[in-house]
């Protein structure tokens, strides 16, 4: 009877060591996966931000090209409506694009719209993208005026510009 439990001891050891080696097979198991997920979240973190840089990039270095044909599609989708000239006038003014602005605000000034008489009269008047010219800048806020563009009306008094009266002023 004393043989049995020594016997009963290797056996319950041997069960032990085959548990233990079990569980150093899984435990290294778990460890090549949280490995490989490491790996791969290293990798999906640099991707996310080259992504994210380089659109960064488009968006900043491309920004009006991309918006243009943004809008220009929802234009054609009837989602939106078309941007007027007058608008990019005024964007490439502000923009100091003034070359771009002067190209597009002369055929429109010529024809008429009131925006565009207002930037052309701007330019001569603070002398951007033409030279200074007090008595073509006068000229072109007053058609500018005459239309109804209210800013145009309050032009600075500055020796050849005078502001143009308001409608309830010459009443």
């Amino acid at each position: 009877m004393a043989l049995l439990p020594l016997f009963r001891s290797r056996e319950r050891e041997a069960e032990l060591e085959h548990r233990v080696y079990a569980l150093q097979t899984a435990l290294d198991q778990c460890k090549g996966v949280a490995r490989s997920w490491w790996s791969m979240r290293v990798r999906f973190t640099v991707a996310v931000a080259l992504v994210a840089m380089a659109a960064g990039f488009a968006l900043g270095v491309y920004r009006h090209q991309i918006q243009q044909a943004f809008i220009d599609t929802a234009a054609e989708m009837g989602l939106a409506h078309p941007v007027s000239d007058a608008v990019l006038v005024e964007t490439a003014f502000q923009k100091t694009d003034y070359a771009r602005a002067l190209r597009l605000a002369r055929p429109l000034a010529e024809a008429g719209d009131p925006r565009a008489e207002a930037v052309l009269g701007l330019a001569y008047y603070r002398g951007r993208g033409v030279p200074q010219n007090d008595s073509e800048a006068a000229k072109w806020f007053r058609l500018a005026a005459d239309q109804g563009d209210a800013a145009s009306r309050f032009t600075p008094r500055r020796n050849t510009i005078s502001a143009s009266p308001t409608p309830a002023a010459k009443a």
